[in-house]
């Protein structure tokens, strides 16, 4: 588990160049997902449900503290409001996507539908 950890860890910063405070911040940032990821996918899954979903929010979630890892006072907070912004922004999407089915199941127009028929 932690090999995958460090590796997914890794495929986060894939991106950031190789300075050697790119450095710092990488195995900082290391260090900051093995010690938080678990966590992070705990507090996903308890906010939407759904492990799958939970592990995606969690990868966000973390790929974007560790964007701001050295200018966060305190980086697990950060983490646990990242989280649950992405995962009220599930729940709204998620529902309106229900709504959308529904629409269609009875025949309704769709808001697709709707924009596409008033041109």
């Amino acid at each position: 588990m932690a090999q995958g950890c460090a590796t997914n860890a890794a495929m986060l910063l894939a991106n950031t160049t190789r300075s050697p405070v790119a450095i710092s911040n990488s195995t900082a940032f290391d260090a900051f997902y093995r010690a938080h990821h678990a966590d992070a996918v705990r507090w996903a899954v308890a906010l939407v449900g759904d492990r799958g979903v939970a592990e995606e929010l969690a990868q966000d979630a973390l790929a974007a503290v560790g964007r701001r890892l050295g200018t966060v006072d305190d980086p697990p907070a950060y983490l646990r409001r990242t989280l649950a912004n992405r995962a009220a922004s599930w729940h709204r999407w998620h529902a309106r996507e229900r709504r959308r089915m529904r629409r269609a199941a009875a025949g309704a127009a769709t808001a697709y539908i709707a924009a596409d028929d008033e041109r």
